[in-house]
């Protein structure tokens, strides 16, 4: 028989162990348990800590709802055509409601394709950007909303730091309590730059394919939404292929969004880049008035307002007019030019005669290059492959303004000696300098009339040759202007009326100090009575 009382000792010793081990358990559980509680409490605190600590000095995001980025300014004619603008920033802001629905849908499939759902923060992202980030060794990809892109162009800088990430989270949770989602889409799209100077989606729809923002399809609002991520790699216009493969991309995403069927985005992917030509955006010939405008408009609003107010000034000047006003005043000059013989060289000097010429000018000037904006003779020393004129001087050279060029008979030649200026607008010596033919120069100015309006002004030759506004800044003699001042003073007299007649023959002033003075016709003769 077995022995009850050996089994009941047996028995004892293990239940004891069971006890023990359950109560290790328990005090590891409560151990981890405290463990956890006290690593959360820690990281709440560091995190409340961390959202105190930068947010106490952050921008006014509040002041985003009166936000006014820099944009342009134009300059119309009386029938609305752009003559010129100015500006520090190429951006033109438009209202959410006058963005094309396409540009909407390419810019959420592209970006941000939760835009509407999430709160304006993407926690998977962040998530995966620090992950990345710490396998790189260095702050590599954001994992950013559109709001948080928003944020970081408008009220804060690009720099990568970890710093400006944790403003920037704050910032953001702000931002989408205070502002509705189409609020913030209007923000960042008016905002972010598209390559080529051109900011906002204005621009860049006028810019690329001469549209309005509102007439965007949706080949146009892929390309534009491809753009975003590298606007200067991605261009349509320098990097084609490039610009293709992102707007495909693109597409693949709309399409995967439900943006568009399968079947467009199969009919979309074949379809050709399409760019509008390069705008004009200013008409040459009406530079002078333009900049006439600004000066007069700056007076009242200062340069910033002028190039940053998005002013939109219209004016009295016809652009047909002052096309024909242009041509008019080129072709009289040239006229001048060829009756006068201004439209050829000086001189055209042989290899030995240049030598002598450029020792003895050398010589002359001392070591000092000529002065500016002056009558001097220059010598067609080299015509590169350009077909660049390089004039010398004996100390220093200069390269021919092409514009003024056109006025010549024919093409210079080495050897070729011109009466020229150098400008204060150009390269300065050592510097090859900026040289302009030494010609006529000539003004119009066209006015109504009726309501006195300016109608077409010219300054010169050429804006682009030289910005000096002849019609406005130069003085001039008055010539035969003065005759009727002298006129009507005569007849308020009343020592002469209509029917005098007076006497054109030599005559005879006394000056004082033994001088005289004989008044005598331009041609030298007298007519008599």
């Amino acid at each position: 028989m077995s022995n009850p009382q050996s089994t009941h000792h047996n028995d004892g010793p293990k239940k004891s162990t069971e006890i023990s081990s359950i109560t290790v358990k328990r005090g590891r559980w409560r151990l981890l348990l405290y463990f956890t509680f006290t690593t959360g409490l820690l990281a709440i605190i560091m995190i409340l800590s961390l959202m105190w600590y930068f947010g106490r000095d952050l921008p006014d995001y509040k002041s985003l709802g009166d936000y006014t980025p820099p944009q342009m300014s134009r300059v119309l004619d009386r029938e609305g055509v752009q003559l010129g603008r100015f500006f520090e920033v190429r951006r033109t802001i438009v209202p959410f409601s006058e963005i094309s629905s396409n540009m909407v849908k390419a810019l959420l499939s592209a970006e941000d394709a939760d835009f509407y759902e999430h709160q304006g923060l993407d926690y998977w992202g962040m998530l995966r950007a620090v992950y990345n980030s710490i396998r790189a060794g260095r702050l590599k990809g954001s994992g950013s909303t559109i709001t948080q892109q928003t944020v970081k162009n408008i009220l804060l800088t690009q720099e990568k730091t970890l710093a400006r990430k944790v403003r920037e989270v704050i910032l953001t949770r702000r931002i989408e309590s205070a502002f509705s989602k189409d609020d913030i889409l209007s923000m960042y799209l008016n905002t972010i730059y598209f390559g080529h100077g051109r900011y906002g989606i204005e621009e860049a729809a006028r810019y690329y394919f001469a549209k309005h923002a509102h007439e965007l399809d949706i080949l146009q609002s892929a390309t534009l939404a491809g753009l975003i991520q590298s606007p200067e790699r991605h261009s349509p216009r320098r990097h084609p292929d490039s610009a293709l493969r992102r707007r495909a991309y693109v597409l693949r995403e709309m399409s995967q969004n439900n943006m568009i069927s399968e079947e467009e985005y199969s009919r979309l992917l074949e379809a050709p880049l399409e760019i509008a030509p390069l705008p004009k955006v200013s008409q040459e010939s009406a530079q002078w008035w333009v900049h006439y405008v600004g000066d007069t408009v700056s007076s009242h609003y200062g340069q910033v307002g002028l190039k940053t107010g998005g002013l939109t000034i219209k004016t009295t000047l016809d652009h047909r007019l002052q096309e024909a006003a242009q041509e008019a005043v080129r072709e009289g000059l040239s006229a001048l030019d060829r009756r006068q013989k201004l439209d050829r060289p000086l001189r055209r000097l042989k290899p030995k005669q240049r030598e002598h010429w450029l020792g003895r000018e050398q010589k002359k000037r001392a070591g000092e290059p000529p002065p500016l904006n002056r009558r001097v003779v220059g010598l067609v020393t080299e015509i590169d492959t350009q077909k660049r004129v390089k004039l010398s001087f004996g100390v220093g050279e200069a390269i021919l303004h092409k514009v003024g060029q056109k006025r010549l008979k024919e093409s210079p030649k080495v050897g070729d000696l011109y009466s020229v200026y150098l400008s204060y607008d150009g390269p300065r010596y050592p510097a090859v300098m900026r040289a302009h033919l030494y010609l006529p120069q000539a003004a119009l100015l066209a006015l109504d009339p009726h309501t006195r309006e300016v109608l077409a002004m010219v300054g010169g030759y050429s804006f682009s040759e030289s910005a000096f506004n002849r019609a406005t800044q130069a003085r001039r003699q008055p010539g035969s202007a003065f005759k009727p001042f002298v006129y009507g003073a005569a007849l308020e007299s009343r020592r002469f009326t209509l029917g005098s007649s007076l006497l054109d023959a030599p005559e005879t002033w006394s000056l004082g100090g033994g001088r005289r003075w004989i008044p005598k016709n331009y041609n030298g003769k007298y007519i008599g009575q």
